[in-house]
């Protein structure tokens, strides 16, 4: 009896199983593509893997860079994140930073991983996270936060770094997606 083990990536439009026999050849396309030298983050490397390997699957471009950056990629470090991870990239989302600077800093993590870390403890600065916090649940934002949003936005504009040098521990992407979902109505 043979047992096909399956994984799924999650795309924008669906949910699509990924088998063993789609990840080798995933595996073996990014190898040769390496093998000959290109560069992985080149635009339109995935675009070829997809139309020449996967054409007629459903397989797009998107959906095989992801699951080569997610799960196949031996560079990358899958598993528990480390104290020092986490206050590094609290420490630099706070200060404006992207998710591939910070990924940057972190061996083995990528922009992605960073970015869905973040969002996984919040919006916080390391001095006002705990270990609940970093579990997920965050800091909620409180009714005289949001006014003092209001009121930072009508006098700085959009100018999210600013405002979050005022937040107390809320970096420049949670003062904009506060913004932008919660008082956008309000204003």
């Amino acid at each position: 009896t043979t047992t096909t083990t399956t994984t799924t990536t999650t795309t924008t439009s669906s949910m699509i199983q990924w088998t063993k026999a789609e990840d080798e050849i995933l595996k073996e396309a990014v190898h040769e593509r390496i093998a000959a030298g290109e560069d992985l983050s080149k635009a339109g490397l995935f675009e070829g893997i997809a139309k020449r390997y996967f054409a007629g699957t459903g397989r797009t471009a998107l959906s095989c860079r992801m699951r080569w950056k997610w799960a196949l990629d031996v560079g990358l470090v899958h598993g528990k994140w480390q104290t020092h991870e986490d206050n590094l990239i609290a420490k630099m989302a706070h200060e404006g930073f992207g998710w591939h600077h910070i990924a940057a800093k972190l061996p083995g993590r990528s922009g992605m991983m960073v970015r869905y870390r973040c969002f996984q403890f919040g919006d916080l600065s390391p001095e006002e996270r705990d270990d609940r916090q970093i579990g997920g649940v965050g800091k909620r934002w409180t009714p005289q936060e949001d006014n003092l949003l209001l009121m930072y936005q009508s006098k700085l504009g959009n100018d999210f770094m600013e405002i979050a040098k005022r937040m107390n521990g809320r970096t420049p992407r949670a003062v904009e997606g506060r913004l932008q979902r919660h008082c956008s109505n309000r204003i």
